[in-house]
């Protein structure tokens, strides 16, 4: 493809040919949303270890149901869902740390808050707040406080969409994880690990830490020990909020924090979804729009036209309006968006040698005559 340069007064300058250029797409997160049918898919998981006690109050826990005034999970879980309908019409919830069964055995690592494995799903707030409540009033706290698993969990429903598509713009689903925790993590090397499984797939996760900050917050240490992976990766796949810090006495205060709260636990979704897909090289269209182009992608001016001061004067049936379907007829390879573009073709070149030959002739002929 050839450029003229032209001064400000449409004087030509010189001409630039473009050799071996190539383009790619930028993505928004509405085109994969939209475009796409990309699907967010969020998934919650809640705490229910031993780690929630407080002994601050008269040992009471952080999960202790109160009429007429909701404990902060209830509140947190009420504000995850309000942000997750702007983007999907449902969630997946799970618990961790609690003891499902009669007798003195190891708490669960994975349930469903539902009370059915295999219909884990929730629509609406009041809907999730009742899952909450019923898996309060029939497990019991126990130990140990096992991240692993759920994360696992999610990593594998990742990795098997992701490793079995041919094709990126063929992923569907991209899982945002949230996990709401007192802050202790017994299993913190082997949840690390999980955790760190996301850098490379279309997965998220936001750590919520329920209630007042103490000295043993893992969930903080595993804030920094995935700055490592955040470099590597180069998106930052993993955050972290504190429930207390939008909390606030006075009411109206407190609902703004509240509406804040929401606006932060999505506010980096659109970005990390738009990194993971540019990362990699996602294109809607793997037709020939946006290709590398040949290395020898030239396209010569006659001499006729070089030499004349201004090769646009007088020759603007050299440039054409093509489109992406007319490509096959272009000597060089263009850049278009999938609409019309401005291209010299071959065929207008020949058509305009031709017309310089006619009127070549005509001139001859003209000076014989007189």
């Amino acid at each position: 493809m050839s450029l003229f340069v032209l001064d400000e007064k449409k004087k030509f300058k010189g001409k630039l040919d473009l050799v071996n250029c190539s383009a790619r797409r930028y993505y928004s997160f509405f085109d994969l949303h939209l475009k796409n049918k990309l699907n967010i898919v969020p998934i919650i998981a809640v705490d229910f270890s031993l780690a929630n006690l407080t002994f601050e109050e008269g040992n009471m826990c952080i999960h202790t149901l109160k009429p007429g005034s909701p404990n902060d999970y209830i509140d947190a879980l009420n504000s995850v869902q309000d942000a997750m309908r702007s983007f999907t019409k449902f969630s997946m919830c799970y618990g961790i740390g609690a003891r499902t069964q009669e007798g003195e055995g190891p708490a669960c690592n994975l349930l469903s808050m539902t009370g059915d494995f295999e219909d884990p799903f929730v629509s609406t707030s009041d809907e999730l707040i009742n899952c909450y409540a019923g898996t309060i009033k029939t497990v019991r706290l126990a130990l140990p406080v096992n991240f692993m698993n759920v994360i696992k969990f999610v990593c594998d429903l990742a990795q098997h969409e992701y490793g079995t598509v041919s094709d990126v713009t063929e992923i569907k689903n991209y899982y945002k994880l949230v996990i709401l925790m007192a802050g202790v993590i017994d299993d913190f090397q082997d949840s690390l690990n999980e955790i760190l499984r996301a850098a490379n797939l279309p997965i998220s996760v936001t750590i919520v830490k329920i209630g007042a900050n103490s000295q043993d917050n893992d969930s903080m240490l595993l804030m920094k020990k995935s700055d490592e992976a955040f470099a590597q990766s180069e998106r930052v796949f993993i955050n972290m909020f504190e429930f207390e810090k939008y909390k606030h006495s006075h009411e109206e205060y407190n609902a703004l924090l509240k509406q804040k709260f929401k606006f932060d636990l999505m506010s980096d979704l659109p970005q990390v979804n738009e990194k993971f897909f540019e990362l990699q090289h996602f294109d809607l269209d793997i037709s020939a729009n946006l290709i590398e182009s040949p290395k020898a992608t030239i396209i010569s001016v006659t001499s006729s036209i070089a030499e004349s001061s201004s090769p646009m004067n007088g020759r603007n049936d050299l440039f054409e309006r093509s489109t992406v379907a007319d490509q096959d007829t272009m000597r060089g390879t263009s850049i278009s968006d999938g609409g019309s573009i401005m291209t010299l073709t071959e065929a207008n070149l020949n058509r305009q040698q031709e017309q310089l030959r006619a009127s070549q002739v005509e001139t001859d002929s003209a000076v014989n005559h007189d």
